[in-house]
């Protein structure tokens, strides 16, 4: 009878999550989104250049530069190419191979291009 308890009360354990057999060193598993990154050089200033990663197509991106913005940016309509941007005037129109960045509004066109081929 007493084997009979003690097994039960093993199984009782094991399947309340008791017996953890996993260990403190692993990882969490950690699943990665594909991103695309497109990096801009600036056409005028070859110290100025801008990245837009987005893991939803460009539906939304994140924009960073050179001169240390931060700016998370949404689709816009377009006529042609893709073109993100926020409320504040900050936008990023590109198409292929070219594109404008403005930093605000009121703010200077800064005319960049990218490699097409690693998007």
């Amino acid at each position: 009878m007493k084997k009979i308890l003690i097994s039960s009360f093993a199984a009782l354990a094991l399947l309340t999550g008791c017996a953890n057999t996993t260990t403190q060193n692993e990882a969490p598993v950690m699943k990665v989104e594909n991103v695309e990154v497109i990096e801009f050089q600036a056409d005028q200033d070859q110290n100025y250049k801008a990245t837009l990663k987005s893991s939803d197509m460009f539906n939304t991106a994140m924009f960073m530069d050179s001169k240390g913005n931060k700016y998370n940016l949404k689709a816009m309509p377009a006529g042609s190419g893709t073109m993100l941007g926020n409320d504040e005037g900050v936008s990023v129109h590109f198409s292929k191979g070219e594109g404008i960045i403005t930093l605000g509004k009121g703010q200077k066109d800064i005319f960049v291009s990218y490699d097409e081929k690693s998007m």
